[in-house]
């Protein structure tokens, strides 16, 4: 479905296009930039309220349970037509030439025909759908109703823990960049004591004498442990967009990158629960919960 084109203009923002091995800034995306996923990936920048608000315009699982509640109501709308009287039109022509056998078994020559119309209004009905089809009708609808809600619930439940999953690879990922840069960078940054990094040091003290080369050594296969954990971090990295790509029904080609900053908590609506008592809590649940609600209408009916 094409909801990606509401989702390239939420991604325009000021500044350059990144490297493609370069951490992007929080929030500094442009729509088509390259991303850490590969150079080539065309990205699509969102945010949270986004991904919920496109997967309630394009997921597969909501709409079918707004199908469900359209069949509901189609199946109410021919209920409450139960007692509606049919009015039937008809004709009849009937035409014989040649011989045909009578009742006592002669057989005649005959020529005949003849034409019927008529028509009128017909009332059939079983008294039992007549009283009980509608009120059965209203409550199919009911739990029809509530299960779109419940599977809107758990769409954007689903939708959220993906949009998470992809903000936690991406702080793992920035994690072991940073690492990898400690480790490899040959600038000198005030970080690390106006310093390059720790193989480039060490590779100075080896050539220098001050260091052995087991050293060196050991410090290289801790760089090629890390780059190794970089490439697992990468592939859940495009494992979570394109699981939450699916959610949201979009081209998987397409790489949903998230705009917040992932190296703080994202905030999330809904803090007033947190403080409220486990009391409130159940009876809150039981009289709103669209899975009671759906229950209890096929229940009654």
């Amino acid at each position: 479905m094409g909801v990606l084109l509401p989702l390239a203009a939420l991604a325009q923002a000021p500044g350059g296009d990144p490297p493609a091995e370069e951490l992007p800034a929080p929030g500094r995306l442009p729509a088509g930039a390259p991303t850490p996923v590969g150079p080539q990936a065309p990205a699509v920048g969102v945010t949270l309220p986004d991904a919920l608000r496109v997967a309630v315009l394009s997921n597969l699982d909501i709409a079918q349970a707004r199908a469900v509640v359209a069949q509901a109501q189609a199946a109410r709308q021919r209920a409450l037509v139960t007692l509606l009287p049919n009015a039937t039109f008809g004709s009849a022509y009937n035409n014989h030439q040649g011989n045909i056998q009578k009742t006592e078994g002669n057989i005649i020559n005959m020529d005949r025909d003849s034409l019927f119309v008529g028509g009128g209004p017909t009332l059939t009905f079983g008294l039992a759908d007549a009283l009980f089809a509608p009120g059965i009708a209203n409550r199919v609808l009911d739990a029809a109703a509530a299960g779109e809600r419940r599977v809107t619930n758990e769409t954007l439940l689903a939708v959220a823990d993906a949009y998470f999953a992809v903000l936690r690879a991406r702080r793992r990922l920035a994690r072991i960049d940073e690492v990898l840069d400690f480790l490899t960078s040959d600038q000198k940054l005030d970080l690390r004591a106006n310093a390059a990094g720790l193989l480039p040091l060490i590779t100075a003290f080896v050539r220098e004498g001050f260091a052995r080369p087991v050293d060196l050594e050991r410090t290289r296969v801790e760089v090629l442990r890390r780059q190794e954990e970089r490439a697992l971090a990468l592939q859940d990295l495009r494992v979570a967009i394109a699981e939450l790509a699916r959610l949201l029904h979009q081209d998987p080609a397409v790489v949903l990158w998230p705009l917040e900053d992932f190296r703080v908590a994202l905030p999330v609506p809904g803090d007033g629960w947190f403080v409220q008592p486990l009391p409130e809590l159940i009876a809150a649940a039981l009289n709103n919960r669209p899975e009671i609600a759906e229950n209890r209408a096929l229940v009654e009916a």
